[in-house]
């Protein structure tokens, strides 16, 4: 994934995840940038329990913010 998003997300940063799917982009900014805020929306059921499973398992509760609803 080295680059995969270009070099990283500025400090400070918020980020708007639309079709966030399981989360990996999300963690990758928060690999970036540990104090990013991201709002994350995910309409899909399953993606969107994985994202939650995703930000409980690793301690993300402050950085980031599902929502299971599509954006349009």
């Amino acid at each position: 994934m080295n680059n995969c998003y270009g070099k990283g997300i500025g400090e400070p940063a918020t980020v708007i995840d639309l079709g966030a799917n399981v989360g990996i982009f999300d963690l990758w900014v928060l690999s970036k940038n540990k104090d990013c805020k991201i709002f994350a929306y995910e309409p899909d059921k399953d993606s969107f329990q994985r994202i939650v499973n995703h930000i409980k398992d690793n301690g993300l509760e402050k950085n980031i913010f599902p929502f299971q609803n599509g954006v349009g």
